[in-house]
């Protein structure tokens, strides 16, 4: 008796956490209030959101219990609030009455794709986990255009043992490590000296562009400016890689090579070489020569990938394959130098 009432015991201890340790399939919001009602209008929201590709979706109920007064119901700026100063539009393939005549109902169904997470978001393109409380604001629904019906808010939240059950199982946040570029303090000047020292060709020191110095150099954040030549680099880890994302835009008049096989970072005193680089504008092989001539105009964007089984604390990004060509014959070797003096440096972001 004593063995089965264990054996009884184990079974349906598992499948408890069987069943509170279950992936969500669909998160669901709860709605405070559960209703409004003001102005002869009966409003009524609910939200619930796919934990997969964290979209959400309003269900929203409006209802015109007004004898004499026609509602207008702007659905489409519907803006669903994030945080400070930063909310999401709908989006529908659907058509709904913009107009509500008295005694009379209508459904809305709306979904949005929050960016709940913004410098994920910029660097990586991933949204960012779900927020546990979201606001919609009602001043899109009023008597007629241009008059507000009331100032009122929907809140919708997730309760606390379930917003935590979605982040075990989905969150994604915690394993994004992002980077920047960590310029030294004369990093401008020597480039000056640098891009002086290799005689550019320089837009700037064009008879035509008399009043502009030559040797223009900026850089702040992921963005490096170097006499026209536009340079963003931004770079992320998340699982057991690490992920660097380059864009390099000629608005000069000289040609920019690049030189794939010699791309690689520095890390721990080891280099590693990218396991892949991937690009719209072409097709890398490391079998193959892959040098490209960025001619004037062109733009040249691709992302590496490297193998990291945890974040570095910083890495080196060596530089010396993007060269530019100075004065002198295009086709000669000779006249393409090194575009960056020295290698650059990115510090994991705290």
């Amino acid at each position: 008796m004593y063995k089965k009432n264990i054996l009884f015991f184990i079974f349906f201890l598992l499948v408890f956490l069987q069943y509170t340790c279950t992936s969500p399939d669909i998160i669901e919001y709860n709605s405070s209030p559960v209703k409004i009602c003001v102005n002869n209008l009966f409003i009524k929201g609910h939200v619930h959101a796919s934990p997969q590709n964290n979209t959400l979706t309003l269900k929203l109920t409006v209802k015109n219990h007004s004898k004499t007064n026609t509602v207008y119901v702007g659905y489409l700026n519907a803006a669903m609030l994030i945080g400070p100063e930063r909310y999401a539009m709908p989006e529908t393939t659907r058509q709904f009455k913009k107009t509500i005549n008295p005694g009379e109902k209508e459904k809305y169904i709306l979904l949005y794709q929050p960016v709940n997470h913004q410098e994920i978001f910029n660097k990586t393109r991933y949204r960012g986990d779900l927020k546990q409380t979201y606001k919609l604001g009602l001043g899109f629904i009023g008597n007629n255009i241009s008059q507000q019906a009331n100032q009122d808010t929907l809140y919708f939240s997730v309760p606390e043992a379930d917003y935590t059950n979605y982040l075990y199982n989905y969150g994604q946040d915690i394993n994004y490590n992002l980077y920047e570029m960590a310029h030294c303090n004369n990093f401008i000047v020597d480039q000056q000296k640098h891009l002086k020292y290799i005689d550019l060709f320089c837009d700037n020191a064009n008879p035509e562009n008399p009043s502009l110095p030559e040797n223009i150099v900026l850089a702040s954040g992921s963005d490096i400016i170097l006499n026209n030549k536009v340079l963003k680099l931004s770079g992320y880890h998340t699982g057991k890689t690490l992920i660097l994302d380059i864009g390099v835009v000629n608005m000069g008049t000289g040609n920019l090579k690049a030189d794939l096989k010699k791309l690689g970072i520095h890390a721990n005193g080891i280099c590693i070489k990218p396991k892949a680089i991937d690009s719209e504008f072409f097709t890398y092989n490391t079998a193959y020569d892959s040098t490209y001539i960025l001619n004037p105009g062109a733009r040249f964007f691709f992302q590496m990938t490297f193998p990291a089984d945890k974040a570095f604390d910083e890495f080196e990004l060596d530089t010396s394959w993007l060269f530019a060509l100075c004065r002198g014959e295009a086709h000669s070797n000779n006249n393409y130098h090194r575009l960056l003096k020295n290698n650059l440096i990115f510090k994991k972001e705290s």
